[in-house]
């Protein structure tokens, strides 16, 4: 069945989301909001997302680095909240 195939890298996905994450955090607490960095990251969790089934958090992440892309740290916090809640709702 094409789920059991998928599971590992569901779980994989999940495991480096959470790194991910915890990378956006960093660099959009920073005094200096490195917004390159998180929008890199949130392009990572966008691209992966939505081919393993979770479209809703490729939508987030889209929106969180386009935010980055518009040099909008306010707008990136949000979403990078947002996305950090759906990521640790997801079970591979």
């Amino acid at each position: 069945m094409i789920a059991d195939r998928l599971r590992p890298l569901r779980v994989r996905f999940v495991e480096r989301s959470a790194r991910e994450c915890d990378g956006i955090d960093a660099a959009l607490d920073a005094d200096a909001p490195d917004l390159a960095a998180a929008g890199g990251l949130a392009h990572r969790i966008a691209g992966a997302g939505g081919t393993l089934g979770w479209p809703d958090v490729s939508a987030v992440a889209i929106r969180l680095e386009d935010a980055c892309d518009a040099r909008d740290p306010a707008a990136a916090r949000t979403a990078a909240a947002e996305l950090r809640r759906l990521v640790g709702s997801l079970a591979p």
